[in-house]
C-alpha cells in the first residue's frame, strides 16, 4: 500500500511508470494526476488518481507499465482529449476534474481553454443516482446474504460487504446531490473533504452530506484484501448511514423518478427478498465475527423498514410504477449465494 512508501518514492514510480506507458503506447500523448494528490488536499491514505490522455482509450494494451501500479492504490482511467474539451464545464465529468486540476506527470498536454462555471449535466446526475441505486440494492443483498449463513465468519464477510456496499450508496447519492445543486465534485471517498468547498455557499445541503459522513471511506475499502474488517461499531455505524440515505433518496426522488423504474424494480425483489429470509443460529455468536453478524441481524428491522418506505414513496409519485416480481425467491437466493461464494 501507499502507506508503506513516502509520496516522493511513490510519486517517482508513477513517474517512471509513465513515461514507460508513454515510450511503449504511441496512441497516448500525456500521463495526468488529478483528484486530491494533484490539489493538495490529501491525506496519507488517499488513492493516486491517474488519468492517460490517448487518442484510443478503449485500445489500452494488457501490459501498460502503468497498469502495474493498480495494486498500490494507483488508479489510471484513460480519456481522450476530446472528451476532456467536451466535458470541461459538465459538473461530474472527468473532464471537468481534469480541466480544473490536473497536474502533467509526463509527456504533453494543454489545459482546455473557455472553462466557464460548471452546469448539471443529466446523463452524469442519472449515472450517479443509479450507482447508488445498485449499491443499495447490493447492501440489502449482503444484509440478507449474512442473515442466511450460520458460520460467523462466513456472515462477517457478507457484513464487511455490507459496509462497503452501504458506504458507496451514500457517496454516490451526495455526489449527484451536489451535481444537481450545481457544485463541482471533488475526488475523494471522504465526505467532510467532499462538501468542504459548499459549506459556506449551502450549508442546509453541506449538512445533509455530512449526515452521511462517519467511516465512509474507512468503509469504501473494507472489502480490499488488506483492510481491517468491519466491527460492531462500525456495523450499527453502516446501517444509519442506510437509513439515512433512504430517507435522503426520497426526498430526491421528484427529480428522477420517471427514468428509473427498472431500479425500482430491482430494489422491491430485493426487498422482498431480504422480508423472506429466516436466519439460522451462528455456529459461533460469542466470537468477534459472532458479534459483528449478530448487529447486522438486529438492523435487519430496520433496514426493511426505511427500503418499503422508499417504495411506498415511489409508488405514491408514480402509481403506474410496475411492482411485479420478475425474479422468484428461488433464483434471487440461488443468484446471491452464487455472488456470497464468489465474494468468499
Amino acid at each position: 500500500m501507499t502507506s508503506e512508501m513516502s509520496d516522493e518514492a511513490m510519486r517517482r514510480r508513477i513517474r517512471q511508470a509513465a513515461e514507460a506507458s508513454l515510450a511503449a503506447w504511441p496512441a497516448a500523448s500525456a500521463v495526468l494526476l488529478y483528484g486530491s494528490r494533484a490539489r493538495g488536499d490529501h491525506d496519507p491514505l488517499s488513492d493516486w488518481d491517474i488519468a492517460v490522455v490517448t487518442s484510443a482509450p478503449e485500445d489500452c494494451p494488457p501490459d501498460l507499465p502503468i497498469l502495474d501500479l493498480w495494486p498500490e492504490h494507483v488508479h489510471p482511467v484513460f480519456v481522450s482529449p476530446q472528451d476532456i474539451h467536451k466535458h470541461r464545464n459538465h459538473l461530474g465529468r472527468l473532464g471537468c476534474a481534469l480541466a480544473r486540476d490536473a497536474r502533467i506527470i509526463a509527456g504533453r498536454w494543454s489545459r482546455p481553454a473557455n472553462l466557464d462555471a460548471p452546469t448539471m449535466d443529466v446523463s452524469m446526475y442519472d449515472a450517479m443516482v443509479l450507482t447508488s441505486f445498485a449499491r443499495f440494492q447490493a447492501a440489502l443483498s449482503r444484509l440478507a446474504n449474512s442473515c442466511l449463513e450460520e458460520n460467523a465468519v462466513n456472515a462477517r464477510v457478507q457484513a464487511n460487504n455490507f459496509a462497503s456496499c452501504s458506504a458507496d450508496s451514500a457517496e454516490h447519492f451526495a455526489k449527484a446531490l451536489l451535481v444537481r445543486n450545481g457544485h463541482e465534485l471533488r475526488s475523494t471517498h471522504d465526505l467532510a473533504k467532499l462538501v468542504a468547498h459548499v459549506r459556506s455557499k449551502d450549508p442546509v445541503l453541506a449538512a445533509k452530506i455530512e449526515g452521511l459522513n462517519g467511516h465512509t471511506r474507512r468503509d469504501h475499502i473494507v472489502h480490499y484484501g488488506d483492510a481491517p474488517n468491519v466491527d460492531v461499531p462500525g456495523i450499527r455505524h453502516a446501517l444509519q448511514r442506510m437509513s439515512i440515505t433512504v430517507q435522503l433518496l426520497i426526498e430526491e426522488l421528484p427529480h428522477f423518478h420517471e427514468r428509473m423504474k427498472v431500479s425500482y424494480l430491482d430494489i422491491a425483489n430485493t426487498t422482498h427478498w431480504l422480508q423472506q429470509t429466516v436466519s439460522p443460529p451462528l455456529d459461533d455468536p460469542q466470537s468477534e465475527a459472532g458479534e459483528v453478524a449478530m448487529a447486522l441481524r438486529e438492523g435487519r428491522g430496520s433496514i426493511l423498514s426505511v427500503s418499503n418506505a422508499f417504495l411506498d414513496a415511489w409508488s405514491e409519485i408514480a402509481p403506474e410504477v410496475e411492482t411485479r416480481m420478475t425474479v422468484s425467491l428461488q433464483e434471487r437466493w440461488r443468484t446471491n449465494r452464487m455472488q456470497s461464494e464468489q465474494d468468499g
